[in-house]
């Protein structure tokens, strides 16, 4: 009688998770398909990136911009964001893509199995070869994410922002939390303390080329000129104390690379490094702050109305 019982509370059990499960995979594909980031018709450019751009494009400022710029987003999964939103939407003229000293770096790739939070929001937009990717990085996390959103495992499912959007009252803070958007920064930080960490950090950033962040690089160029889109690699602003904390190779081997690109005419490429010098322009020294945002989105979007007007 113990051994049926057993059995029986198994099978509820069993039914309890299948139920639990198809259930989830319900919820998490609506997030896909009602709650993500509403791109209309008028939508003609995207900006799209990592904090530089999420933090120096003001969509409010520009005509027809929308962002979905995430803060130390690689461009491994920059590439798949931004697949899903030109598939999604066909009426996207302009890609705005932050392109600076550590985009290319080893430090972003590493970012693959160290800030999971990019795999707990973009996961189901990885194709084969991006899953392999993962699980070449670490097999317990491939595994893991493919149990909680291609299964529909309730593994820590209170940590599912793709779940938990399907019962938020404020939709709008999921969707940023999970896709990204404009960070507006209303305060200037450059201050005499700040300035003498960054004197003190001369020098000190190192960067090693990263041979994925360049393939995916590559794709993103490519997926562009498919879909018949601008594709504008922009180095945003940064202050001169920050620029100096990188390394005299760091620098070459950026230079190097944006030199080639700068000959590729499937993208434009913009570099405001000293676009802005004041330090009232910035939050800190590699983001701008709202009154630096505003200039440059500005400034961006009349870049963009004159590129449209020599066209014809």
């Amino acid at each position: 009688m113990k051994k049926i019982s057993t059995a029986f509370f198994v099978f509820i059990l069993l039914l309890i998770i299948i139920f639990w499960s198809l259930l989830n995979r319900r919820l998490i594909s609506k997030s896909f398909e009602s709650f993500s980031p509403e791109i209309s018709d008028s939508i003609e450019t995207l900006v799209i990136g990592d904090s530089h751009t999420q933090t120096a494009l003001n969509p409010a400022l520009m005509r027809g911009c929308i962002s979905m710029s995430y803060s130390d987003e690689n461009y491994f999964f920059t590439y798949y964001k931004l697949k899903w939103a030109l598939e999604k939407e066909k009426n996207i003229k302009n890609v705005i893509l932050g392109f600076s000293y550590h985009n290319l770096s080893i430090n972003q790739e590493n970012a693959i199995k160290e800030r999971t939070f990019f795999l707990e929001h973009e996961f189901l937009l990885l194709d084969d070869y991006g899953k392999l990717i993962v699980k070449k990085k670490s097999n317990d996390l491939f595994t893991y994410f493919n149990m909680k959103y291609v299964y529909g495992l309730p593994l820590n499912f209170y940590n599912n922002d793709h779940l938990m959007i399907n019962f938020a009252s404020d939709k709008n803070e999921y969707r940023v939390k999970i896709w990204g958007g404009y960070k507006n920064m209303t305060t200037a930080n450059i201050n005499s303390e700040q300035k003498s960490k960054m004197i003190e950090e001369k020098n000190s950033r190192n960067y090693e080329v990263s041979d994925l962040m360049v393939e995916y690089l590559r794709k993103i160029i490519i997926l562009c000129e498919e879909r018949n889109v601008s594709l504008y690699l922009v180095n945003t602003p940064i202050h001169q104390l920050y620029y100096e904390r990188y390394s005299e190779k760091t620098v070459k081997r950026f230079s190097s690379t944006a030199d080639s690109l700068k000959t590729d005419g499937r993208i434009k490429y913009l570099d405001f490094q000293w676009f802005l010098t004041a330090d009232s322009f910035y939050y800190d020294g590699e983001h701008l702050n709202e009154a630096g945002a505003e200039i440059f989105s500005k400034e961006m979007q009349f870049i963009l109305d004159s590129e449209e007007k020599n066209a014809f």
